[in-house]
C-alpha cells in the first residue's frame, strides 16, 4: 500500500510540490561584485535539476533593483552560492605579487514583500506603461 500525506493537496505529486516551492518569489536588491562583469546590466541565470526541470530568468544588477526585483527562490539560492576568482596584484619586495582568492560574486539584500498598496501602485504603473496584459 502507498502512504498518502494528508497535508499534501490532492492531485499534487512530489515533483509538482518541489516546483511550487522552488518558484516562490523572493524580492531582492542585487549588486554584482565581479570586476570582470562591471559593464553588464544583468545576466540570464539558468538552474535545472531532475525534480523541477529548467528555470531561466534575466536578473538585472545594481540600481535597477534598488526598489527590489523578484526572482524565484531556486535562482536566489544559486546566486547566493556563486563565487568568482578574485585576482589582485600588489608590489612585493622582489616585484609584483599575484594574490588569488574566491569571493562572493553578488551582494544580495532580501527585501520585505510588497504591501497591498505597493502592489496596487505597481499594477497601475505597469498598466499605464503597457508592460502587462
Amino acid at each position: 500500500p502507498t502512504l498518502v500525506d494528508p497535508a499534501q493537496p490532492k492531485g499534487k505529486n512530489a515533483r509538482q510540490l518541489a516546483r511550487l516551492e522552488a518558484m516562490k518569489l523572493v524580492r531582492i536588491h542585487i549588486v554584482n561584485l565581479d570586476p570582470k562583469k562591471k559593464d553588464l546590466q544583468g545576466e540570464i541565470i539558468t538552474v535545472a535539476n531532475d525534480m523541477i526541470g529548467t528555470v531561466r530568468k534575466f536578473v538585472p544588477y545594481g540600481e535597477v533593483t534598488e526598489n527590489g526585483y523578484h526572482v524565484p527562490l531556486i535562482i536566489y539560492k544559486m546566486l547566493k552560492r556563486r563565487k568568482f576568482l578574485n585576482i589582485r596584484t600588489r608590489k612585493g619586495p622582489k616585484g609584483p605579487v599575484v594574490e588569488q582568492s574566491w569571493a562572493q560574486e553578488f551582494s544580495i539584500e532580501v527585501l520585505p514583500p510588497l504591501t497591498k498598496d505597493e502592489l496596487k501602485k505597481l499594477a497601475t504603473a505597469q498598466m499605464a506603461a503597457g508592460s502587462v496584459g
